[in-house]
């Protein structure tokens, strides 16, 4: 899992309007930067979207798989030297035997990625 090796911390976390909303810092020294890419840190998309499956988790107190991801979109790089945090912020619906998960990822008026995708 990301979070335990320390590729983030989370800062403050919050529930307004029945969206979770996270602040995040991405460790820029993390040994995943080593090789994407070395001098020009890049946060992977496929670390983006664990880390949406981290933070569901966490708040929902359950283990979770991603079933489907319907559309997902990496709009911008997120280079942490450039922007030390973050704001994750996830709607997360109930749904029969799932969750339906809408997501995105910012800092400031820069968005990094998308998510609509259902998790069990």
């Amino acid at each position: 899992m990301l979070a335990q090796s320390k590729f983030y911390t989370i800062s403050e976390q919050q529930t307004v309007d029945s969206k979770l909303i996270v602040q995040l810092q991405i460790n820029s020294d993390h040994e995943i930067f080593e090789g994407h890419f070395p001098g020009l840190p890049i946060v992977p998309g496929v670390c983006m979207l664990q880390m949406v499956r981290e933070l569901c988790e966490d708040h929902l107190e359950l283990k979770l798989a991603i079933a489907e991801v319907n559309n997902m979109k990496f709009i911008a790089a997120y280079n942490p030297l450039e922007h030390s945090t973050s704001q994750m912020e996830i709607a997360i619906v109930s749904q029969e035997d799932a969750f339906k998960i809408t997501a995105m990822l910012k800092s400031d008026a820069v968005i990094f990625f998308k998510l609509n995708a259902v998790f069990k």
